[in-house]
């Protein structure tokens, strides 16, 4: 059995939260879509560059766990076509 290290889980549970917002608030599929994708991106990408920022490391693979993380409620409302 695979253990997600927690850092990463924060970062998957981090991208699915923040890909749900616009996918609950924006008016139409296909723009829910585009706005839940580029807010989750803006979120990770934004967050490893407050990271160095700050003294720590810019780390890609934070930035492809939140993605992935993203990438479920959006598949979720494709395929539920919300």
């Amino acid at each position: 059995m695979t253990v997600i290290p927690h850092d990463k889980a924060l970062h998957l549970i981090a991208g699915a939260f923040v890909a749900s917002l616009p996918l609950v608030i924006a008016p139409s599929w296909p723009l829910a879509s585009v706005a839940a994708g580029v807010c989750c991106a803006a979120a990770a990408v934004g967050r490893e560059i407050y990271n160095q920022a700050n003294g720590g490391e810019f780390d890609l693979a934070d930035i492809a766990w939140t993605l992935a993380g993203g990438a479920y409620p959006i598949t979720l409302a494709m395929l539920l076509k919300v």
